[in-house]
């Protein structure tokens, strides 16, 4: 009795015993895994699980049968349970495969996790023996109903499925009122159905539900229940219970439209629930279907909040199992069913993305979106029904886009066979959209193709309307001009149609209006000229004229200026209603601009040069009549010069010129002469006058015209002496009037028209390096280098001291691109291959300055030998600046760098015998820069020799 009061550890055994049993009362087999046990706290300190055991056990040793062991074998027993279910939660669950697409899995055991427990256990010791003995040695234990409960968890802990049946059907023969009893069915209908005896289960699941809803276990049983009748093939049975199921989980419109929309506040178990629900519910309709027929829904069930959801996951199913016909006739079905549902258009359109994603015909596509239109359009009778303005903006994006698809749809077949009637198809749709639409961003456009398809219907006045509604009663956008424009061709298709002159004039005249209107709103369009030439033509043809003169003289000051036929067009009639109101100066200055924009070969250029010179002979006899014969004489001058036609005009121009020339008012004679050259190039009187344009030009102190002129000669010539000497005085007075690209131009065009003699290319070769480099193109300065190099090379025997010496300039300034390519190589680790690369790119630049020094030019020699000495100097400091190896001792660091300075000595000491060779061209007579610049570095690298100021001074006198 000691031993059993110790081992409780809260007081007497009487008490813990009471305070199991009460816990016991509230527990199932499911909960003892989070089972706790509440004490009476006492000042006795409770023991370690372990020695609690230990203690049981040393009283079950020596204990007499009676209570006292009965309960401390129930304790102990208990306990190891406890262990089990701790140590079973540090093993790998076994999973059970499901019998057949789409079926529930079966429950796996629940292990009992014990956190305060240690994760590696070892296997404790076996609950079953101590419960199984209990049972055996008293058999009237008021615990047995527990001890069966225990067992049965002891059983199922162990994977010993068929004792835990057995044991759990002990509990409820013995017990047929027992607390566990629900549970009991449960546990039972559980461990059947994972050994997938479906039909047992399901009598146990079934006696679970009896116990109503009230019962934590009544939902678990329903759905179990109703997936063991689904394994049995028993699909309208299943349904019906899985729809009593989805009655108690959504049994409200409130509770639907919670779980439809995802609130965060639906309970996420009852949402998991309900979704494996309604997934099973579509694979028993799946399954269920006979015959092809239309799957069976039960016909209480049809009208039920959810209906919805059960269409939409048995399409689903189909379309995963892609059985594509039958998932649109399943989404079709709904829509019959309930025409009226808020979801029917979300239906419709599933049944439309259908149609178009898995290779249905176009024709099945377009009636169902027809259909979709007629049953959902804004003012459909859908809507009467369903006064939703959140789902009405929802399925508008739709309806917009099918109703455009339809309209353009038709809109195309109407394209290809091009009869009126077919555009007839597409119109109603493009009406329906503009009507419903009207303030869409897309109403412009698809208002512009319906009058487009009317149009082709041939439908003019309607088409007229439509395109004037486009074009102007829309905020702007970019179809209003086409459809402005569009409008007027469709007056003009209205008159040519007229059968009477009145009918006519009425058309002529509205078109009048809406071209007006057009080049009103639109001023900037490429069709403004033409429409308002044709409007000025137009009023001028019904006597108009000042309307006409009016419309003209906007067309001219349009802005930007508009091509010269519209002038042309324009000016005609500005002069035309003036010389019919005799106002010859004006008709005049009109026709000037007529002829000056009207081609020769137009058949109408003779008679407006005709008209030109009656306007200016009239102005003639206006003054003779008045006895002013100077002024009639500048105008029948004019009139000679004006219309140039005649050999006369042509000769009195020449002389004109040679005469404004002769009284030395030479800006006017090169004026006049460079007019009759161009005029008439092919004159005779043309080959002897660019020698008198030249001299207009160079009296009159033009000189870039005057360049012109030479670059022109050069072109005429035939003579080459004559061409490059033209060549070079277009360059020379180029330069004067400072139009250098010119000059270069001049340049470029004598070296490809010149290479010889060699040396009068090389300098103009040296002329275009200058001018670059003055401009800082790099490319071209150093192709021009290139090409000295080159052409002293070829050169032969025209080789002279001049071209060796611009090519070895050249060559010393072709080092550049080597040097820098040098200059960028750093020494770093690994040191020896960034040296060979760094000695690599040293021999290129020490080769480069070499050649440069053989062209033996003094300055060059002397400026490519410092050059050279440079270049050893700044490979041995690369060297001492070179990057260390990382994790050098201070030692080792020292004795690297000790290496490196004996590396670096010889490209000093080279770099010093170089500076000397230089220093010693003074013996030569030689003293220049780099001489100067060789010394200063010597200074520096030997300052025991060569930095004495006094000596290298007296040095210099003696040179000098």
């Amino acid at each position: 009795v000691v031993l059993l009061l110790n081992a409780c550890a809260s007081g007497t055994g009487e008490q813990a015993t009471q305070a199991i049993k009460a816990q016991q009362d509230a527990v199932t087999l499911k909960s003892l895994e989070h089972r706790t046990v509440t004490v009476v706290p006492s000042e006795v300190q409770t023991d370690r699980p372990d020695e609690i055991k230990k203690r049981y056990e040393a009283f079950l040793k020596d204990a007499e049968q009676g209570p006292l062991r009965a309960q401390a074998m129930k304790r102990l027993a208990d306990l190891q349970m406890k262990d089990e279910e701790t140590y079973s939660a540090n093993q790998e669950e076994i999973a059970v495969s499901p019998a057949k697409p789409g079926s529930a899995p079966a429950s796996p055991k629940s292990p009992r996790i014990d956190p305060a427990r240690p994760t590696r256990l070892s296997k404790p010791a076996d609950a079953v023996k101590l419960y199984e003995e209990l049972l055996k040695s008293y058999p009237t234990d008021p615990n047995r109903e527990d001890i069966l409960y225990q067992l049965a968890g002891a059983y199922e802990q162990k994977g010993e499925m068929e004792k835990t049946l057995v044991t759990l059907e002990q509990l409820v023969q013995a017990f047929p009122i027992s607390k566990y009893l629900a549970e009991a069915y449960f546990r039972r209908g559980e461990i059947l159905f994972s050994l997938r005896k479906y039909a047992h289960a399901a009598e146990e699941y079934k006696k679970a539900i009896v116990f109503g809803n009230k019962n934590i276990f009544y939902e678990k049983s329903m759905s179990k229940y109703g997936w063991c009748l689904y394994q049995q093939d028993r699909y309208d049975n299943a349904l019906l219970v899985f729809f009593d199921l989805l009655d108690l989980k959504l049994p409200s419109e409130q509770l639907y439209r919670a779980y439809a929309d995802q609130e965060p506040s639906f309970n996420r178990g009852d949402r998991e629930i309900i979704d494996d629900t309604f997934r099973v519910v579509s694979l028993a309709l799946f399954y269920g279907k006979k015959d092809d027929a239309q799957p069976h829904f039960p016909s209480d069930r049809r009208d039920r909040v959810y209906a919805a959801f059960v269409y939409q996951h048995l399409g689903d199913l189909y379309l995963e199992r892609e059985r594509f016909t039958d998932a649109a006739n399943i989404y079709d079905l709904f829509v019959s069913r309930y025409p009226n549902h808020l979801q029917a258009p979300y239906f419709h359109l599933k049944i439309i993305k259908a149609y178009q994603e898995h290779q249905f015909t176009k024709e099945l596509l377009i009636a169902s979106k027809e259909d979709f239109v007629r049953r959902y359009h804004v003012s459909a009778e859908f809507w009467l029904h369903n006064v939703n303005p959140v789902a009405m903006g929802r399925i508008r994006p739709h309806l917009e886009t099918i109703l455009e698809e339809l309209a353009r749809h038709y809109h195309a077949l109407a394209q290809k066979s091009k009869l009126p009637a077919a555009y007839m198809k597409a119109i109603p749709w493009y009406q329906l959209y503009v009507k419903s639409f009207k303030d869409s961003i897309k109403a412009p456009q698809l208002n512009f193709l319906m009058a487009e398809a009317l149009f082709e219907a041939n439908l003019f006045k309607e088409a007229a309307a439509e395109y004037e509604n486009t074009a102007y009663q829309y905020l702007p956008h970019k179809q209003a001009v086409e459809a402005g424009y569009a409008a007027i061709l469709s007056y003009d298709k209205l008159e040519a149609a007229s059968g009477g002159d009145n009918q006519k004039d009425y058309w002529n005249r509205r078109g009048i209006d809406s071209a007006i209107r057009f080049s009103d709103r639109f001023p900037q369009d490429r069709r403004v000229p033409g429409v308002l030439t044709k409007v000025a033509q137009s009023l001028y043809k019904i006597k108009e004229r000042d309307k006409a003169v009016h419309i003209a003289k906007r067309i001219l000051t349009l802005n930007p200026p508009v091509a010269d036929t519209f002038q042309r067009h324009a000016w005609q009639i500005v002069a035309h209603a003036a010389f019919d109101q005799e106002n010859f100066k004006d008709a005049e200055s009109g026709y000037l601009q007529v002829l000056r924009l009207t081609a020769k070969e137009n058949p109408e250029y003779k008679e407006n040069q005709d008209q030109l010179a009656a306007s200016i002979y009239k102005q003639g006899e206006v003054l003779r009549s008045q006895k002013d014969e100077r002024g009639a004489l500048l105008h029948f001058h004019r009139a000679m010069q004006t219309v140039p036609t005649s050999v006369i005009a042509i000769t009195a121009q020449y002389d004109v010129g040679v005469s404004y020339l002769v009284l030395g008012d030479f800006a006017q004679a090169a004026h006049v002469l460079a007019s009759f050259r161009q005029k008439y190039p092919q004159h005779p009187l043309s080959a002897q006058i660019t020698d008198k344009i030249i001299t207009a030009y160079m009296k009159s102190k033009q000189f870039d015209r005057a360049a012109t002129e030479f670059a022109y000669l050069a072109k005429i010539k035939p003579d080459s002496n004559d061409r490059r000497a033209a060549l070079m005085k277009a360059a020379e007075l180029y330069g004067e009037a400072k139009q250098g690209q010119k000059v270069m131009e001049i340049y470029l065009e004598y070296v490809a028209a010149f290479p010889r003699p060699v040396e009068d290319a090389m300098e103009i070769m040296q002329k275009l390096a200058l001018i670059y480099q003055h401009q800082g193109q790099q490319a071209s300065l150093f192709r021009w280098w290139q090409e000295l190099v080159k052409a002293d090379a070829n050169a032969g025997g025209e080789r002279t001291d001049r071209t060796r010496f611009l090519a070895a300039y050249a060559s010393l300034n072709l080092v550049q691109p080597s040097l820098e390519s040098y200059q960028q190589v750093q020494l770093n680790h690994p040191l020896k291959q960034s040296v060979k690369k760094k000695k690599d790119k040293m021999q290129e630049v020490l080769k480069a300055y070499t050649k440069a020094a053989d062209y033996n030019i003094a300055e060059v020699t002397t400026a490519s030998t410092y050059k050279i000495a440079q270049l050893y100097s700044d490979f041995g400091r690369s060297l001492l600046k070179s990057q260390r190896p990382k994790k050098l001792s201070k030692d080792e660091l020292e004795q690297y760098d000790i290496l490196l300075e004996e590396q670096a000595f010889p490209f000093e000491e080279k770099a010093i015998k170089i500076h000397e060779t230089n220093v010693k061209r003074t013996h030569d007579g030689l003293y220049d820069t780099w001489i100067k610049r060789s010394f200063a570095a010597l200074s520096q690298l030997v300052p025991g020799r060569y930095a004495k100021t006094e000596r290298s001074e007296n040095m210099i006198d003696v040179l000098r």
